[in-house]
């Protein structure tokens, strides 16, 4: 169970490093403040780690209501899996957000982040989520209406805003709310960020006094 979380209205949010960024942030509908935090996270570490990082959204339906979301991460570890032998990845980020809208059954909004050195085409990886989804006899999955991927490319900030505005829509608290209170509405990738030289021969020296 996630503890309460923060909601913003405002269009400009500030992240805990300072940077400001535009969100789709409405006077009706606001934004989580995690859900925008841990996406920016996960975004700089796989940057950190590779200087183009593939941004790829994707929507999942189910046929049939559920309580938890054991369908949907058993989905993602398969899923995580299949693209790290694929691929060779050595990492793969994600955050998903489950939500419930006018129909009978939940949907999930799927981001991942990948190493776009290795991969440069989103409908690759979509086969592999249709042939995962399908096969388990669920709705096939959709790309968004608007954009399903981005190419960021390290230091270049204008797309990383784009790609941040269009993001922020999967922390919209709207349809967020029609679950149980032990089942999270939200999950992301563990990533860490690369350390460099000068952080890692500081962590040495101080683990050494």
């Amino acid at each position: 169970m996630q503890p309460m979380k923060r909601i913003t209205f405002d269009g400009q949010f500030m992240l805990p490093d300072g940077s400001v960024y535009s969100i789709n942030a409405q006077q009706k509908q606001g934004c989580y403040v995690e859900i925008l935090e841990k996406m920016h996270e996960q975004l700089q570490a796989m940057q950190s780690h590779h200087s183009k990082v593939l941004v790829m959204l994707a929507i999942f339906h189910v046929n049939d209501y559920t309580e938890t979301n054991e369908l949907f991460s058993r989905f993602m570890r398969k899923l995580v899996k299949i693209l790290k032998n694929g691929y060779g990845f050595k990492r793969v980020g994600y955050l998903w957000v489950r939500e419930h809208g006018q129909g009978e059954a939940q949907h999930y909004h799927l981001a991942l982040f990948l190493d776009g050195n290795k991969v440069r085409r989103s409908n690759e990886v979509f086969d592999m989520c249709v042939n995962i989804w399908e096969g388990w006899n669920q709705p096939r999955p959709a790309f968004p209406s608007k954009r399903s991927y981005y190419m960021l490319k390290r230091n270049d900030d204008k797309i990383y805003r784009e790609a941040f505005y269009h993001l922020s829509y999967l922390s919209k608290t709207r349809t967020k709310e029609y679950r149980p209170k032990s089942t999270n509405d939200y999950s992301t990738s563990r990533l860490k960020p690369k350390q460099t030289r000068v952080q890692h021969d500081t962590t040495a020296l101080l683990e050494t006094n």
